[in-house]
Formats: C-alpha cells, sequence, structure tokens
C-alpha cells in the first residue's frame, strides 16, 4: 500500500513534470516524484550532513580570525 502526499508546486516545475511525463520519460506525474525523492534522499543521508558539517566547524575553529 502507497500514502497519498498532497504537494504545492509552482506553475514552472508542474509544468516540466508534465512535459516530461508527455515525452514518455516518466509513466505518471507520481513515478516522476517518487524517483526525484528516492534520488535525493539517496544523496543526502543524515551521516553525510552530520560529517560535512563537522568537518565545515573544524576549519572555521582552525581559520578564525
Amino acid at each position: 500500500m502507497m500514502d497519498e502526499l498532497l504537494a504545492q508546486l509552482p506553475e514552472e516545475l508542474r509544468a516540466e513534470i508534465e512535459r516530461r511525463v508527455a515525452e514518455g520519460e516518466f509513466r505518471s506525474a507520481t513515478a516522476l516524484v517518487e524517483e526525484a525523492i528516492r534520488y535525493y534522499l539517496e544523496r543526502h543521508r543524515p551521516e553525510d550532513w552530520e560529517g560535512y558539517v563537522r568537518k565545515d566547524v573544524e576549519w572555521s575553529r582552525r581559520n578564525a580570525g
């Protein structure tokens, strides 16, 4: 079973989704949004952000004037 999510999108984004579906790149707007969210989540894991923030803070401390 799949949950439903209601989202408000800017007109330009909605039009791009419709264009890509019409061109056959995705079978539906739902399929495109599902793939986009999966892609984002796989590449933005919390542990990756924690490491990035930690390194940024360490760099700032070393280079503080």
